[in-house]
């Protein structure tokens, strides 16, 4: 006989709520710290100070620099505001792992800007580009 369980069965709002093991905080993850080690490292290579990042953003003059002292997390509104701030490289690369230089930044927005035939031409283009440099190079004597 199976037994049927009810709302009455199950205690709730205690310590021993049946969802309490289940969560998982990002914070006790490993891999949840990776974007925020990156985050702090986009801060400090801004080079700007911390009170002026945190103004920028339109947070309290200490937020950032508090927020690193005591390594919290932020909110998504404030993290977004940073992330502004900091700019589209650093929040590629906080939130993805890839650098990017201001030359790479300056390529991506003429390619966004092209009509779709022309972004397929080039796409084509440095696909091919890619792989005749994988290609190893063969000297003109050692043909068959």
């Amino acid at each position: 006989m199976a037994t049927t369980m009810t709302r009455q069965s199950v205690l709730v709002n205690t310590r021993y709520n049946v969802h309490h093991g289940a969560q998982k905080s990002a914070s006790q993850s490993a891999m949840a710290d990776d974007w925020y080690n990156r985050f702090v490292k986009a801060i400090q290579d801004d080079g700007r100070d911390l009170k002026a990042i945190s103004l920028a953003a339109h947070c309290g003059p200490n937020y950032v620099q508090q927020m690193l002292k005591d390594g919290k997390r932020p909110g998504v509104d404030k993290f977004l505001a940073i992330l502004n701030v900091l700019g589209s490289a650093s929040a590629l690369y906080v939130l993805t792992g890839l650098e990017m230089t201001a030359e790479d930044e300056a390529f991506f927005r003429a390619v966004a800007k092209l009509d779709p035939e022309l972004k397929a031409e080039a796409y084509r283009f440095f696909q091919k580009l890619q792989a005749s440099s994988d290609r190893p190079e063969q000297s003109p004597g050692s043909q068959d």
